[in-house]
C-alpha cells in the first residue's frame, strides 16, 4: 500500500535539481526556476539525508547545515503516526503536525531557529523521515490547504482531490509512504516538483518515505501523481499534499 500527502506554503517559482549524497536516499536542491522569477522571498535552504530508527524508536538525522532557514518540514512514514513526535537539536522550536493519511504525515516548525550543525529527530515505531529547510518571509505562516489519500495499492497514487492555494506564491509539499520496497518514486503535476528525496522500505527496520516540493508563482490547483515500482509484493501507499500561506 502507498500513502500520499501534499502541503502548500507561500512562495514563487519552481525548483528542480537532484544531487546524490553518500548514504541512503537522494537529496534534491534548488535548480531551474519555472513559471517566473522568485519574488516571494521563500527559498530552499537544504535538506537532510533520509533517516530512520535503529535499535530505538527515535530516528536522528545526520548533522545538516540549515543556516538561514526559519521553516522546517519533516515528511514521516511510521507504523503509528498518532505516536509520532518530531524535534531538532536547537531546542525551543515548536513542531506542529498535519493530518495524517494512513500513517504518512508532515511535521513542521514555523519561525524556527536554525544552525549549521543541526540534527532532526522523529520518534515512532519503524519510522522513516526526511527534513527540508526553507527561508520563509512571513514568520506567522500557516497551513492553507491539505489533501491526501490512503491507503492505496498499485504503482501510482495521487490525493483524492486537488488542492488550490488561496493566494499566489505558495509552497506546495507532497510526500508518500511505502510499506514495500520500490525503485525511486517520481512525481508529476501541473507544475514542476523537485526531484524526490527517498528512503526505501526495509523490512523490520523502517517504512519507506519520499517527498518533493514546488513553489508557485500563480495559485494553481495541484493533484500530483506519484509513480513507483512495487518490488516487495503486496504493498500499501498513502499520499499527502499540503500548502502553506504567509
Amino acid at each position: 500500500m502507498r500513502y500520499v500527502l501534499v502541503i502548500i506554503l507561500a512562495a514563487s517559482g519552481c525548483f528542480s535539481q537532484s544531487s546524490t549524497f553518500a548514504g541512503p536516499g537522494t537529496i534534491a536542491g534548488p535548480g531551474t526556476v519555472a513559471g517566473g522569477a522568485n519574488t516571494s522571498g521563500i527559498t530552499y535552504v537544504n535538506q537532510t539525508l533520509p533517516y530512520h530508527n535503529t535499535s530505538t524508536n527515535t530516528a536522528t538525522s545526520a548533522s545538516t547545515n540549515m543556516t538561514g532557514a526559519n521553516f522546517f518540514i519533516t515528511a514521516a512514514m511510521t507504523f503509528d503516526s498518532t505516536a509520532l513526535t518530531c524535534g531538532d537539536s536547537v531546542g525551543g522550536n515548536s513542531w506542529q503536525y498535519a493530518t495524517n493519511y494512513s500513517n504518512v504525515t508532515l511535521c513542521y516548525a514555523i519561525n524556527a531557529t536554525a544552525s549549521g550543525t543541526q540534527t532532526f529527530t522523529c520518534k515512532s515505531n519503524f519510522v522513516g523521515c526526511i527534513t527540508y529547510g526553507f527561508t520563509f518571509p512571513d514568520t506567522n505562516g500557516a497551513i492553507d490547504q491539505q489533501c491526501g489519500l490512503g491507503p492505496g495499492s498499485g504503482t501510482s497514487i495521487q490525493p483524492s482531490a486537488s488542492c488550490t492555494p488561496t493566494v499566489n506564491n505558495e509552497l506546495i509539499f507532497t510526500a508518500i509512504g511505502l510499506t514495500a520496497t520500490s525503485t525511486t518514486p517520481s512525481v508529476s503535476g501541473t507544475g514542476s516538483f523537485s526531484t524526490p528525496g527517498f528512503l526505501n522500505f526495509s523490512s523490520g527496520t523502517n517504512y519507506g518515505v519520499a517527498a518533493a516540493y514546488q513553489i508557485q508563482t500563480t495559485k494553481t490547483a495541484e493533484q500530483p501523481t506519484w509513480s513507483f515500482s512495487n518490488q516487495g509484493g503486496f504493498a500499501t501507499v498513502s499520499v499527502t499534499l499540503q500548502t502553506f500561506e504567509p
